[in-house]
């Protein structure tokens, strides 16, 4: 198993099957395990040291620092998306004191105090529980992301994929907020 937070090509790269966030791969048969839902959230120490938003235009507006997300595919930066009922508001680019590219890098940010992060709930849940992490703006959390297993169309009727797609699936079930 490898873990990366860039897109590989399965068929080059001969890899049985990847979880991925889209299902935009023309090569690559597709089955959605899930969807994750966003939470925003910083450390006590830093909101010792920085106001708690209590609307997204907080964030602008009192330059409250975010420890940032770039595509390690693209190099651009990930924007902030909040979605209350039916209005959006987009952060594209609020204040960002550190930038990474891969997403336990991104949770050490939070973590040591170094910007609030928008992640993914299942990676910064457990801190939030045991008090490491605040969650905030909660009531403004954008749509979920879909979660997917692609593989090869090589691949469809290969056992341990199938065992795999199986398992994940129920794995992930267990992190659907």
């Amino acid at each position: 198993m490898s873990v990366t937070d860039r897109n590989v090509d399965l068929i080059s790269q001969n890899i049985d099957c990847a979880i991925r966030s889209s299902g935009d791969d023309p090569n690559s048969i597709f089955h959605q395990i899930g969807s994750f839902a966003w939470t925003l959230c910083g450390s006590p120490a830093f909101f010792k040291k920085h106001p708690i938003p209590r609307h997204p235009d907080d964030i602008g507006a009192r330059n409250i620092p975010i420890a940032g997300y770039f595509s390690a595919t693209t190099g651009l930066m990930l924007p902030i998306h909040f979605r209350p009922g039916t209005e959006k508001i987009t952060l594209a680019q609020p204040r960002h004191d550190i930038a990474v590219s891969e997403s336990n890098a991104h949770l050490a940010s939070v973590l040591n105090g170094l910007g609030m992060i928008n992640a993914l709930d299942f990676m910064v849940r457990p801190a939030i529980e045991a008090g490491a992490l605040v969650a905030v703006l909660e009531d403004w959390r954008t749509d979920p992301m879909p979660v997917f297993v692609a593989y090869p169309p090589s691949r469809r009727y290969n056992t341990k994929v199938r065992v795999f797609v199986d398992w994940v699936s129920a794995l992930f079930a267990d992190h659907i907020r």
